[in-house]
């Protein structure tokens, strides 16, 4: 039986009692808990957990990945307790998650190949961390997986083991510990040596050979600017008819298109940032009004930090027609009953989604919802935006293949950097001889924290991008590689 996991709202880290010792205590001293698995065969099991209210370990927390085996619940306590010390130590959701999945693979990799997590032999070669190891690097070969990606899969596990090995003693994994260890050396910049001890099973990951900086623009990932014929053809895939009926994932692009906001922002937007009335003469629809994004507002940014969108109010009307659609107050109905809702008040619908999938769910979980509590939560992971993604993947890219070549590929992160250079130029016609207000816009309106991202844009030449594409593509195709 596979190894499944399980992301709860809350978890209470306690001392694990059996149900005899459950039933034979008073309400007051346990607690128990239950939840549902799907068998595989499409069957809802019900599974209990008892634990001690007594203990003196006992501590709240929330939104903490569990991973069991469906039959014996024998790898649940080591794995959620590596989990929970993670969670103490203050260290990210995504990341608690990242090493949850981390986990899960590597528990089935030993389930699958029999071999025993708790009790590896004395020969290197045979420790499952090492088999495991190989394993990762035959997946980076076949180039299913990044180096980087295996490195901290492996990193993942032996911090697990780690972490046993500091709640349970020395004798947790037997007679010989689950890694080999060896003293490296370093020196720092300053000549100074240093001794640390590393493990014999990591993966150590080769550096990647980076792209010329002139093909792409450093902000939050390597990004390139959709090219003027590229934006006519994604602005007409978005404008036909198939596109049209998809109204979300439409909006969801010309949104991007026309501020510049980055996807989290774009799908933690709330009904309550467009609600604005302003009585404009004719001629000025389009000046922009001002969203703030960020840990003291609903929508979320990146690194929750405090931004400022300037989305044009011609674009804020469109959406403000749309929320008052049909098409949304349906989604919107199944926002609020999925949320338990039966009469929402004024306050929960001004926070409520723009963006909802047709099953009333949002495209993208803002970080205060992933807060709050909600005992009938059971979803693995976070919604991150992937079904934006898929439709880049199933729609959009298919179509722009066939005019732009079978080899076409963009990101949706892309047209931030695409809306960040169309900007430039259109401040350039506005201050021809003041290149310090075009730095000082550019870097207002995208919510730079630094100037040399700023200066990227600034200075970023598709014309030399392009060439150097060429460059870059012919030294692939002679077998060029750059060692240094």
């Amino acid at each position: 039986m596979a190894i499944k996991r399980l992301n709860l709202k809350s978890f209470s880290l306690k001392k694990r009692i059996t149900k005899k010792e459950f039933l034979a205590s008073s309400p007051d001293d346990v607690e128990k808990f239950v939840f549902c698995y799907l068998s595989e065969d499409g069957e809802e099991v019900q599974h209990q957990i008892f634990f001690s209210n007594t203990s003196p370990s006992n501590r709240n927390f929330n939104r903490i990945p569990i991973l069991y085996d469906e039959d014996s619940m024998a790898i649940e306590r080591h794995s959620t307790l590596s989990l929970l010390t993670a969670r103490k130590n203050r260290v990210h959701e995504s990341t608690i998650s990242s090493t949850a999945q981390s986990l899960e693979e590597f528990f089935n990799f030993c389930m699958k190949n029999k071999l025993n997590w708790k009790e590896p032999p004395r020969n290197r070669l045979n420790k499952p961390i090492y088999k495991y190891s190989k394993y990762l690097q035959e997946l980076i070969y076949e180039g299913r997986i990044t180096p980087r990606t295996a490195k901290r899969k492996v990193s993942d596990v032996i911090r697990f083991c780690k972490d046993c090995l500091n709640d349970y003693g020395d004798e947790f994994f037997g007679s010989y510990p689950p890694y080999t260890e060896k003293m490296t050396s370093f020196i720092t910049p300053e000549k100074t040596m240093y001794y640390a001890l590393s493990q014999e099973e990591q993966i150590r990951a080769p550096k990647e050979v980076s792209v010329d900086k002139h093909l792409y623009i450093e902000d939050g990932g390597k990004l390139k600017p959709l090219s003027a014929s590229e934006h006519a053809v994604l602005s007409q895939i978005l404008d036909n008819n198939k596109c049209k009926k998809n109204i979300e994932m439409r909006y969801i692009f010309k949104t991007a298109l026309k501020t510049g906001a980055r996807l989290q922002t774009i799908l933690t937007l709330s009904t309550k940032d467009i609600s604005v009335k302003l009585n404009l003469p004719s001629g000025y629809d389009d000046i922009n009004h001002i969203i703030q994004a960020g840990k003291s507002y609903i929508a979320d940014s990146k690194l929750s930090r405090n931004i400022n969108i300037f989305m044009p109010y011609s674009w804020v009307q469109t959406l403000q027609v749309y929320i008052n659609s049909p098409r949304y107050k349906k989604r919107l109905k199944l926002y609020f009953k999925n949320l338990g809702i039966n009469n929402p008040s004024e306050e929960q619908k001004e926070s409520a989604y723009i963006f909802l999938t047709n099953r009333g769910t949002p495209y993208y979980d803002r970080q205060a919802d992933l807060k709050t509590f909600r005992p009938e939560n059971s979803r693995s992971k976070a919604r991150i935006g992937g079904g934006v993604h898929d439709y880049i993947a199933n729609h959009i890219l298919p179509q722009m293949r066939v005019i732009l070549g079978e080899g076409y590929s963009f990101h949706f992160h892309d047209l931030r950097a695409t809306y960040g250079i169309n900007l430039r130029d259109q401040l350039k016609e506005l201050y021809p001889n003041d290149i310090e207000e075009v730095y000082k816009q550019i870097q207002t309106r995208m919510s730079h924290k630094n100037r040399e991202t700023t200066e990227l844009y600034v200075k970023y030449d598709p014309n030399y991008s392009e060439l150097m594409s060429l460059e870059h593509k012919y030294r692939q195709s002679i077998g060029y590689r750059n060692d240094k």
